[in-house]
Order: C-alpha cells, then sequence, then structure tokens
C-alpha cells in the first residue's frame, strides 16, 4: 500500500517541474482553435467577395487563408502531441517534438507551392491578358482592410500565448507575419486600383508578396533542419533509458 502511494507522488512531483511547459502548451491549444476559427469565417467570406470583385490578390489571399487553415489545424495536433508526450513522461518539453518539427515543414511546404500557383497566375494576368478584365478596386480595398484586422487580430491572440519562441509556434507566427505583409500590398494595391485604374498593381501585388512569402518559408525549414537532428538524440537517448 505503501508503494502504490509514492509512485503517483513521483509522476506528480515530475509534471510540476514541467507544468509551466505544458501552461504554454494548453495556451498555445487555445489560442489555436481560435485563430482557426477566426480565419476559417473570414476565408469562406474573402473567397466568395473576391469573385465579385475580381481580383487575383483577394483570391490569392482567400486560398492563402485555406493554406493556413491545414498548416494551423497540423500545429494544432503536433501541439496536442506535444502535450501527450510530456504527461506521458517522454519528453521534457524544452526541446520541439519530431511531429511539431513536421509541423513546421508542412506549414512551410504548403507555402512554396501556393506561391507556384500564385506567380504563375499572376504572371498570366500581367503578361498574357493584359488586364483587360477591370477589378473592382473599392470592393478590394475594403476586403484587403477587412483581411489586414484579421491577420492583425490573429497574431495578437497567438502572441498572448506567450509561447512564440516554441518552433512550432514560431512557423504559425511567420505565416501571419507574411500575412500582414501581404495585407499592407494588397491595401496599396487596392488604393492604386480604386484611386487610378492601374489594374496591374493587383499582379504586382501578387509577385512581390509570393516572394516575401517564399523567404519566410525558407527560413521556417532551415530552423526546423537544424534541430532535427537533436530530436532524434533526444529519442534515442529516451529509448536507451
Amino acid at each position: 500500500g505503501l508503494m502504490a502511494s509514492a509512485q503517483p507522488q513521483e509522476s506528480t512531483s515530475l509534471l510540476e517541474g514541467q507544468e509551466d511547459v505544458l501552461a504554454g502548451k494548453r495556451r498555445t491549444h487555445t489560442s489555436l482553435v481560435a485563430v482557426i476559427i477566426l480565419i476559417a469565417l473570414f476565408a469562406f467570406a474573402q473567397g466568395w467577395a473576391s469573385l465579385i470583385a475580381n481580383s487575383l490578390a483577394i483570391l490569392s489571399d482567400s486560398l492563402h487563408m485555406v493554406v493556413d487553415l491545414c498548416t494551423y489545424s497540423f500545429n494544432l495536433y503536433a501541439n496536442q502531441h506535444a502535450i501527450a508526450s510530456i504527461l506521458d513522461l517522454k519528453a521534457s518539453g524544452d526541446r520541439p517534438t519530431r511531429m511539431e518539427i513536421i509541423a513546421s515543414i508542412v506549414s512551410a511546404g504548403s507555402v512554396f507551392v501556393l506561391c507556384i500557383f500564385l506567380v504563375s497566375g499572376a504572371s498570366y494576368r500581367l503578361f498574357v491578358e493584359a488586364h483587360t478584365e477591370a477589378v473592382n478596386g473599392r470592393l478590394m480595398f475594403l476586403l484587403a482592410v477587412i483581411g489586414f484586422a484579421v491577420n492583425g487580430l490573429s497574431l495578437l491572440i497567438l502572441h498572448s500565448a506567450g509561447t512564440h519562441g516554441e518552433l512550432n509556434m514560431k512557423s504559425a507566427v511567420l505565416h501571419l507575419l507574411a500575412d500582414i505583409m501581404r495585407g499592407v500590398a494588397i491595401v496599396v494595391a487596392g488604393l492604386l486600383v480604386w484611386w487610378k485604374q492601374w489594374y496591374w498593381a493587383d499582379s504586382v501585388c501578387t509577385l512581390v508578396v509570393s516572394v516575401i512569402m517564399l523567404f519566410g518559408a525558407l527560413h521556417v525549414l532551415q530552423e526546423a533542419h537544424s534541430v532535427w537532428g537533436t530530436v532524434d538524440e533526444d529519442e534515442e537517448s529516451a529509448e536507451s533509458s
């Protein structure tokens, strides 16, 4: 009876040492869920409105948000996996788990795929179609401003979790920072289309933002590669023990 009561106390003491880590992971969970709901609602409305505005930049923003939903869902799963690993005493929580690194790689990889689609579409409009179709600059500008606000609010939600230093969250925050920079470019392009009827600004904006997104994704991939080996070492030491 004495030994049975001693074992739970040992597990509890180990978990208490990781209390801050677990609390941070759980705050991350709440923040990611809130961001997923917020972005899902706006992405649907924005995608429908982009067809009315005939704006490739707005459509690309909507499609990027759909990609964000997939990657944030993967980030959420990876975060849950990390929580389970800590609770099972299989991870210390001070280094990213393999699943968290995979989530960051998928997140960055999805950006590369999306950029290929955006660059090809913008190039076709810019050099082949020569923007013979008008773009609704007023609606484009309005959607860009709302999208900028949604991304800014999402960034604040993730930042409030206080765990933006983790690789898994860093990739999610980087996504939102790229979204905000893209939002600024789309707002400027929307003003040019609305005010000057410079329809080519819609495609140029898409090309510029794609380059920004590629650099951000490359940074995440480099960091994920740099910590992958440490995870292998941690798992080998955990198995041997």
